[in-house]
C-alpha cells in the first residue's frame, strides 16, 4: 500500500508487487552529463539555503527583544564558560559576584572548589560564543554576558528548528516540513522559554533534533543510525534527565536497526566516559550526577533547605502528570495547543498502522514513547512546575520528537476528499496555531520572572484559571519596547512595588522593573545636604531583590559610618536611583520613599 507518510525525499521507490524498496533512488543514466551536473549543484545549493533561511529567521526572531528571563538556574550556565577559557577550571570559586551574599543553591563545594550543580554540557557549548571575550584582562559586564548567553541559546534552538525541517522533509512533502518546521520554532515553547536564556534546554534540543535526523536518515545508511548514538550521548552530559530518552531510542535501533545496536552504543561510549569523568572530578563519584550533589556534598541543615531535601520523587503522580499536560499554568498543551495536534497524529499512526510504512511508524512510535518517558519523569518529579518559567519547561526537551506527530496527520489531511471536511480541520490547526504563537509572544514580551510567583502561591495557583499565569500577564502586559522604538518615543523605564524589608537587621530592598536597566542609588539625607552616591548595579525585569551587606555599606566612598548609612536607608532618608536603558541611553531619576 500506499505509505501515509508521502513521499518526502527518502529515496523511497515501488519495488515488484507494489512494494515499497527502502534503497535510494537511483541516478539516471544520464545524470554524469555536464548539464545534469549543474542541475544537481542547483538542487544541493537550494536544499542547503532553505534551512540556512529558516535558522537565521528564527535567530533573528528570538534576539528581538534583546530581553531575557533571566533565573539563577542560568547563572551557572554563563559564569562557566570564562572559568574554563580565563583560568582552566570547572570551579565557580573566581566569581565572588555569585556569592558574596551566601553561597547560592546552584553551587556546591568539593575540593576547595564551587561546582555547579546542572553540570558542565551547556557551558561546552556556549564555550564558542564566549571565545572573544577569553583574552580581556576582566570579564565583560553583566550586561553582555546576558546577551552573549541568549545568542547562544537562541543560536542552539534556532539550529535544531533547522535540522527537524532537513529531518522531515525526508519523511513527507516539503510544505508540511515548512510548516511543521515554523509550528516547532514559534508556536511551542521553544520559542518563549528555550530560545530566550541559557538553561540546558538549548542545546539539549539542538542534540536531541540532531539524532532524530540520523535516526530518519538510518534508512539510507546504517552509518547514520550508529552515528546517532554521538549528540544522543553528549544530551545527557547537558542535562542528566535526557537518559530517559535512551531506553526508547535503543528499543528502535534493536527493533529496526540491530545489527547497528553495538556501534549505536559505541558511539555513546565516548560521552558516558566525559560525563563520568567529570562527575568524579566535580562531585567526587564517577555515578553522581550534577542534581544529585547536594544530597551528598551538603551538611543535612543546608540540604534541607532544598525541595528535594524529603525525596526527589515526592509528587503525587497524577498531579505531576496531569498538571504538565493540562493545568492552567503548566500544562503544555495549554501553552502550546497546536501540539494537540501531535496527540492526534499519534492517534492516526496507530489507527492506520497497516498503510502506514513499517520502519517510519516504528521510528515515529519510539519518539513518542521518549515523550511518554520524560513525562513519567517529570510526573513525580518533586519540583514538578519547573521554578520560575513560563508555562512549561520542564518537557521543553521532548518537543524535538514530538513534532515528529505531526507527520501521520498531515499526510491523512492530504487524502481527504470531502472539501468541507478539509476546510474545517485547516481552520482548526490555523486557530490552534496563532493561540499558540499569541501565548509565546506573551511569554517573550510579558513575562517577568516572578512577578506571577510573588503574588500566588504556585501549587494552588497552577490549577486556577483565574490565577492562571496567562490571565495575569494578559491582565498585566508590561510590554519590553525593542530599543530602536524606545530611542525614537524616549520612553523611560518603569519602576513598580518598592519596599524596604529590613526584618533580618540588614536593609533588604525589593523592587519591579520594566525592563532590563543599569542602575545608581543615591541616599538623600534628612538635613537636605548633597545626596551620597551608595552603589550601582544591573536590575534586570521583573522582580528584583537586593540586599545590602555590612560590607556593601563599609565600602561606598566618602568615609561615612555604615551605621549612619544604614538609617538613611531604612528610616527618615529619601532614596533617589537613576535608571539608564542601556542600549537606547534613555535616562530617568526616581526619588523613592
Amino acid at each position: 500500500m500506499t505509505s501515509i507518510f508521502g513521499s518526502g525525499k527518502s529515496g523511497k521507490q515501488e519495488g515488484p508487487g507494489g512494494r515499497s524498496a527502502s534503497r535510494p533512488a537511483a541516478l539516471p543514466e544520464n545524470a554524469l552529463r555536464e548539464g545534469n551536473v549543474d542541475s544537481m549543484r542547483e538542487r544541493g545549493t537550494r536544499s542547503l539555503k532553505r534551512p540556512f533561511l529558516l535558522f537565521l529567521a528564527f535567530l533573528l526572531l528570538y534576539n528581538l527583544t534583546l530581553e531575557s528571563p533571566l533565573t539563577s538556574d542560568c547563572m551557572p550556565n554563563m559564569y562557566l564558560p570564562f572559568s574554563m577559557l580565563k583560568h582552566g577550571s570547572i570551579s565557580l570559586s573566581f566569581f565572588q559576584e555569585l556569592y558574596i551574599a551566601g553561597r547560592p543553591y546552584y553551587l556546591v563545594p568539593f575540593r576547595e572548589g564551587l561546582h555547579s550543580i546542572f553540570g558542565i554540557g551547556t557551558a561546552l557549548f556556549a564555550l564558542p560564543f564566549f571565545l572573544p571575550f577569553a583574552f580581556g584582562r576582566s570579564i565583560p559586564s553583566f550586561l553582555t554576558i546576558i546577551y552573549v548567553s541568549k545568542l547562544a541559546a537562541s543560536f542552539y534552538v534556532a539550529l535544531s528548528a533547522a535540522i527537524l525541517y532537513v529531518a522531515l522533509r525526508r519523511i513527507t512533502e516539503e510544505k508540511w516540513a515548512v510548516l511543521i518546521s515554523l509550528a516547532y520554532g514559534i508556536a511551542t515553547p521553544a520559542f518563549c522559554t528555550s530560545s530566550q536564556a541559557l538553561w540546558q534546554h538549548a542545546p539539549s534540543q539542538f542534540l536531541l533534533a540532531l539524532t532524530a535526523y540520523l535516526l530518519v536518515r538510518g534508512k539510507e545508511s546504517r552509518f547514520f543510525t550508529a552515528l546517532a548514538g554521538i549528540p544522543l550521548g553528549l544530551s545527557v552530559l547537558v542535562r542528566t534527565t535526557n537518559l530517559v530518552f535512551i531506553p526508547p531510542l535503543l528499543l528502535y535501533v534493536l527493533w529496526k536497526r540491530r545489527s547497528e545496536a553495538v556501534a549505536f552504543l559505541l558511539c555513546m561510549l565516548p560521552a558516558g566516559a566525559i560525563t563520568a569523568f567529570y562527575n568524579q572530578v566535580a562531585y567526587g563519584a564517577f555515578y553522581r550526577f550534577p542534581l544529585m550533589a547536594p544530597k551528598y556534598l551538603l551538611p543535612a541543615s543546608e540540604f534541607s533547605k532544598y525541595n528535594e531535601s524529603g525525596g526527589f520523587w515526592q509528587t503525587n503522580f497524577f498531579v505531576g502528570f496531569f498538571g504538565n499536560l493540562i493545568s492552567p499554568s503548566r500544562g503544555l498543551f495549554c501553552i502550546s495547543p497546536i501540539l494537540l495536534l501531535a496527540a492526534a497524529g499519534m492517534f492516526l499512526l496507530f489507527k492506520l498502522r497497516k498503510e502506514c510504512d513499517a520502519d517510519r511508524s516504528a521510528l515515529l512510535a519510539c519518539f513518542f514513547l521518549a515523550f511518554v518517558a520524560q513525562l513519567l519523569l517529570v510526573s513525580k518529579k518533586t519540583d514538578w512546575t519547573g521554578g520560575l518559567s513560563f508555562g512549561n519547561r520542564l518537557l521543553v526537551d521532548t518537543l524535538p520528537f514530538l513534532v515528529f506527530l505531526f507527520v501521520p496527520l498531515c499526510a491523512y489531511f492530504g487524502k481527504i476528499q470531502r472539501k468541507p471536511t478539509r476546510r474545517l480541520l485547516l481552520c482548526l490547526a490555523v486557530i490552534l496555531f496563532l493561540i499558540s504563537v499569541f501565548f509565546q509572544l506573551e511569554g517573550v514580551f510579558s513575562y517577568d520572572r516572578g512577578s506571577w510567583d510573588i503574588w500566588n502561591q504556585p501549587e494552588g495557583s497552577m490549577w486556577s484559571i483565574g490565577k492562571s499565569q496567562l490571565l495575569f500577564y494578559l491582565q498585566r502586559p508590561d510590554i519590553f519596547i525593542p530599543p530602536l522604538v524606545k530611542h525614537m518615543s524616549g520612553e523611560p523605564v518603569r519602576i513598580g512595588s518598592f519596599e524596604v524589608d529590613v526584618s533580618r537587621g540588614l536593609p533588604r530592598l525589593r523592587f519591579r522593573l520594566s525592563e532590563l536597566v543599569f542602575m545608581r542609588w543615591y541616599a538623600i539625607p534628612p538635613e537636605g545636604t548633597e545626596r551620597i552616591p551608595l552603589f550601582q548595579l544591573y536590575g534586570i525585569k521583573g522582580e528584583n531583590d537586593l540586599l545590602i551587606t555590612e560590607e556593601d555599606l563599609a565600602g561606598i566612598p566618602g568615609g561615612h559610618d555604615p551605621d549612619y548609612l544604614r538609617d538613611l536607608i531604612v528610616t527618615s532618608a529619601s532614596l533617589e536611583v537613576e535608571v539608564t536603558e542601556p542600549l537606547s541611553d534613555i535616562k530617568k531619576t526616581y526619588r523613592l520613599r
